[in-house]
């Protein structure tokens, strides 16, 4: 058989503890095989590569084009990503092969076999040869790692990670593969150390200060860790609710320490009872360690098993068991939280410490009580958040100074109008009960993020950030503060901080739609179709979220794919049958797709189930239903509808909201009326609150009156300008 030498890309994947993966569970580990080889046929494919072999969970295979390699790889990394989240690492090299028509070998081969053995999950390591060739492209990015000695290869390499959007980026110290760093001052004291050993000796003391003080310090701020749900242990299955509050509550203590990056609630939640092993769920969650332990509870006496885990290397940091009475809880959380601390060597201010040491309240049968209304408030379903309140009154019954139980109940009293449908002025409610618990306590980050959140629902988003930013200067963990600031930049038009924010928020909460979909959608106002496209579609897979729905169909309509955009209305009526905000976006795309009687349909479906519309400032079913029914000469019932939304609107700008959703309805509503003058009016105030969506008014219904109108093409050329230039700034 004839054997040709070429140049050539080669690209070496792997999934990390595939072995571990097949002995725990073999049906996942399989599905995770197949599901690598099906993105990596097609990604292999689409980039004129070539497949050597698939032997096992790894991937050998060759393109004539390093920048095509690199974008296969790119495809295979991001499909992995998706969940449930397969930890694939991607090492890529550019060098001479020997390829004998069935295989490939040589040192370029083995090259790239160590670069991906440095890998970690989720990321993409070249070489700098690869580098070389792919720096002038402006759509690859690229950050540089240090020089390294592989093993068996005589001269140090570079090592580069692709750090294009969703691509992880290894941290220098979690590089661990086949080799060491290379350290050139260490090789050239081993050769010089008798000769130059004063200067030698001075250099090492220099040497010595940076390794002993300034790792600490750069690891400081590197550290994360990840609070698995505890497990129960010789429990009645109605005290489980207690075993999941517990867990919950350490992981506020711990996040509390400003010196790591503490996965959130809401994603931990999603591992109870997970099976999978903790490497592999630290790989998942992208950490560097992990907390587990059980809990038994008998009568009043409590037990509590901890273990901190090193996730690289599965080594145990610190394990301890608390034995103590249930009224010792407080503390022994507290004491978890600075052990934690102290082993990770991570700061702990004097106020952190002060917050983590307080105890919220000295009566258990409170804490129980209260407990169960987050259990159920969690469900995010309204009778269970009926529930939820009832026990949090129940809470306070038991006591009045418990300043948790009253911010969980403005949690729940604000959901009731916001996604319930209820009466609005159960926000005046949510937010006495907000004001409530800062008074008794004013280091409580859940209460200002539900001030701020009831805020900013009433349309007051300036006076919304005050208490966000205090939540996050209190606890810069806390995800769900870092996510709802991250949304009021969002609607105030700064979108740039915007973004910052929500990403923050997703790393911290990685299983979590909503920071996925204002990412999705603020790549969409930029212009930027295909991000846009990628990060919506990563949000309905992690949760069906309505508006995540909407943006991802305007980014059809508005690149030209209308039956897409239609395909999506049953999955949208699908995703909650008994929202009424459902049934208007479901309507918006039967709208644009021109489907008149069935997004007439949808619109009566959204007003039947929120009769309370003519009080509901977010509702804008209505409008577009009036549409509907003036173009079917309805013009009674619609001039009704426009006249109770005009009224609301007008309304909502009087009692002082800074949002620019009343003044885009007012134009709307004017547009649909033909009053252009009056609709462009509306507009311009809009753009000064900071809308700047062109591109949806481009295509919006309500502005149709509008789209041939001078004054309207030239503000949104403007606009388009603006953000496409700003576009280019994000990262």
């Amino acid at each position: 058989m004839t054997t040709t030498r070429q140049l050539a890309a080669i690209l070496f994947a792997d999934i990390q503890g595939f072995t571990g993966i097949m002995q725990t569970n073999e049906e996942n580990a399989t599905q995770f095989r197949y599901r690598l080889i099906d993105a990596a046929k097609q990604a292999i494919t689409n980039n004129k590569g070539f497949i050597v072999k698939i032997d096992g969970d790894g991937i050998l295979c060759y393109f004539n084009s390093a920048v095509e390699a690199v974008w296969a790889g790119i495809a295979i990394q991001k499909s992995m990503l998706q969940s449930p989240v397969i930890p694939l690492r991607i090492g890529i090299h550019l060098g001479d092969v020997m390829h004998d028509g069935k295989d490939i070998f040589g040192d370029s081969v083995n090259l790239a076999s160590r670069l991906e053995s440095f890998a970690i999950p989720g990321s993409i390591l070249i070489s700098e040869k690869v580098n070389d060739e792919i720096r002038n492209q402006p759509d690859l990015k690229t950050t540089e790692l240090g020089l390294y000695r592989l093993k068996n290869v005589q001269d140090p390499l570079a090592i580069y990670a692709i750090a294009n959007e969703g691509i992880k980026i290894p941290r220098r110290n979690q590089l661990q593969g086949k080799g060491k760093q290379y350290s050139k001052w260490k090789e050239t004291l081993a050769q010089y150390r008798v000769k130059y050993w004063l200067p030698v000796l001075l250099l090492g003391l220099v040497t010595l200060t940076y390794f002993k003080f300034w790792p600490d310090y750069q690891n400081q701020e590197l550290k994360s860790i990840a609070v698995l749900p505890f497990d129960a242990t010789a429990m009645d299955s109605t005290q489980i609710f207690l075993v999941d509050g517990l867990s919950e509550d350490l992981l506020s203590y711990v996040s509390q320490i400003r010196g790591l990056s503490v996965i959130s609630n809401a994603t931990m939640r999603r591992y109870k009872n997970s099976t999978l092993p903790p490497d592999q769920i630290a790989a998942q969650l992208d950490v560097t360690n992990l907390l587990r332990g059980s809990v038994s509870i008998r009568d009043n006496n409590l037990r509590i098993f901890t273990e901190l885990i090193d996730a690289a290397n599965g080594k145990s940091l610190w394990a301890q068991t608390f034995s103590a009475t249930f009224n010792d809880i407080f503390t022994i959380q507290s004491n978890i939280a600075e052990k934690i601390a102290e082993v990770l060597k991570a700061r702990l201010t004097d106020e952190d410490q002060a917050i983590i040491r307080r105890v919220p309240t000295k009566n258990t049968q409170a804490y129980e009580l209260y407990l169960k209304g987050r259990a159920f408030y969690q469900r995010y379903q309204k009778p269970d958040n009926d529930s939820a309140i009832v026990y949090f009154k129940a809470a306070i019954a038991e006591d009045p100074a418990y300043a948790q139980a009253y911010a969980g109940l403005a949690d729940a009293y604000a959901q009731k109008p916001w996604l319930f449908g209820s009466e609005p002025e159960w926000f005046d409610s949510a937010s006495e009960a907000a004001t409530k618990a800062i008074t008794l306590d004013s280091m409580l980050v859940d209460a200002y993020k539900a001030q701020g959140t009831i805020l900013y629902y009433k349309g007051q988003n300036g006076a919304a950030m005050v208490p966000l930013q205090k939540a996050i200067s209190i606890n810069p963990n806390h995800a769900p503060a870092i996510g709802n600031l991250g949304t009021l930049y969002f609607v105030s038009g700064k979108l740039k901080e915007s973004m910052a924010l929500q990403k923050k928020s997703a790393q911290l909460n990685p299983l979590a739609s909503p920071p996925l979909q204002i990412i999705g959608w603020i790549y969409r106002l930029h212009g930027r179709y295909t991000e846009a496209e990628d990060w919506l579609s990563r949000s309905i897979q992690l949760s069906p979220f309505i508006d995540a729905y909407r943006e991802l169909a305007i980014t059809y309509m508005i690149t030209g794919r209308s039956r897409e955009a239609r395909n999506l209305i049953p999955e949208i009526v699908a995703s909650d049958s008994s929202n009424p905000r459902v049934y208007a976006i479901a309507g918006l795309v039967a709208q644009l797709n021109n489907e008149k009687v069935r997004a007439k349909y949808l619109f009566n479906q959204s007003l039947e189930l929120n009769p309370q519309w003519h009080e509901d400032i977010y509702a804008t079913a209505p409008i577009s239903l009036a549409q509907l029914l003036r173009e079917d000469g309805e013009n009674e019932r619609a001039n009704v509808i426009l006249d109770e939304s005009m009224s609301l609107n007008m309304g909502a700008i009087a009692s002082g909201s800074t949002d620019f959703d009343p003044y885009l309805q007012l134009a709307g509503i004017a547009a649909i009326r033909g009053n252009n003058n009056e609709a462009m009016q509306w507009l311009e105030k809009a753009v000064a609150l900071n809308w700047k969506d062109y591109g949806y008014a481009g295509i919006c219904p309500w502005y149709n009156n509008l789209h041939s109108d001078p004054r309207f093409t030239g503000l949104m050329a403007k606009l388009k300008k603006e953000m496409e230039l700003s576009g280019k700034k994000l990262q």
